[in-house]
């Protein structure tokens, strides 16, 4: 188990746009706790170390907003407004959310004693990679869960299960500013951690940790620590993509990040429905082949097609 560096202090969440700089400290803290439990060697890990600070350089905490992804977007397009990139690495915290959106913008609850963050990214890794952060978020976000204790999973592409109900979601989109003409990549993080209920609707598929554990969980310790592992990760991925690049790495050889996803997924030969949005059809039924190196997923469909998808949702038939 990863060691967890406990904080010393509780959070106020305000509603101000001054950034917390104590916490990013504390980040920063347990990101080198980490580094030598995670990376082998000395020289690797100073390049992680480098990589990964580049990812945490300012944390915004509010008390209640409608989104997060919404605070963000804005302020990349106030920047693009006055002429200026926005800076890589920005994080929004909020305590709570009144108008939380996920996939196909369902809505869904995002009360007081959850996780909730934004991360704002100047992609550095080639296109084609991009979708690999979105997935480095949810092995991070599933990573510590199970160091912390709990046995969670992902069901591809970004939902975060414990015992087949869901407990948290990855939601990326990206944004082109009109101005510079830039491209960013804005990721939302939802938690359940500390929720005792849910509506009547959600309980039979949604859960929490106090729900899994009986136990009430520190929220910024958990918190901090899922920044710090995303920023491991995302370095991790960019390190591996140098390393492509430069003919280092064999270029059918995949990211760690993305071998942590396979064995995170646990989807290969299960037998799944697929679709844009299962909330309205039941979907296609078929067979999950396994997990490409850039996340994409192999489908054999009932009817006899195989297909490769990058976006959509799937349901284990298991599940129902």
């Amino acid at each position: 188990m990863v060691g967890i560096q406990k904080g010393k202090r509780e959070y106020s969440f305000s509603n101000d746009i001054q950034p917390d700089f104590s916490l990013k400290k504390e980040i920063i803290i347990q990101l080198e706790a980490d580094l030598p439990l995670i990376i082998q060697g000395s020289a690797r890990r100073d390049r992680i170390r480098r990589r990964s600070a580049d990812f945490v350089q300012e944390i915004f905490f509010r008390r209640k907003v409608d989104r997060l992804m919404e605070l963000a977007r804005q302020a990349i397009m106030d920047a693009d407004a006055l002429g200026r990139a926005f800076p890589n690495g920005r994080i929004w915290w909020s305590r709570r959310l009144t108008a939380a959106r996920g996939r196909m913008k369902r809505k869904w609850q995002a009360d007081p004693g959850g996780i909730y963050l934004c991360l704002a990214l100047f992609p550095g890794l080639m296109e084609k990679n991009w979708q690999l952060y979105n997935i480095a978020t949810g092995v991070s976000v599933c990573q510590i869960i199970r160091e912390w204790g709990v046995g969670a999973s992902i069901r591809w592409l970004n939902d975060i299960l414990i015992r087949g109900r869901k407990a948290g979601g990855i939601l990326a989109e990206t944004l082109c500013t009109p101005g510079l003409g830039e491209r960013y990549i804005i990721i939302g993080i939802g938690l359940n951690v500390n929720q005792e209920y849910f509506p009547e609707h959600l309980r039979s598929e949604a859960t929490s940790l106090f729900l899994e554990t009986g136990c009430e969980w520190p929220v910024i310790d958990l918190g901090r620590h899922i920044i710090s592992r995303i920023a491991i990760n995302f370095a991790i991925l960019h390190e591996w993509e140098a390393g492509v690049l430069s003919e280092d790495i064999p270029p059918e050889q995949p990211s760690n990040v993305i071998r942590a996803f396979r064995a995170l997924c646990h989807v290969e030969n299960r037998r799944v429905r697929f679709g844009m949005d299962l909330e309205k059809g039941p979907g296609d039924p078929g067979t999950a082949l396994g997990i490409n190196k850039d996340g994409t997923l192999n489908l054999l469909l009932d009817d006899g097609n195989r297909i490769r998808i990058n976006t959509g949702e799937i349901r284990y038939e298991d599940e129902a």
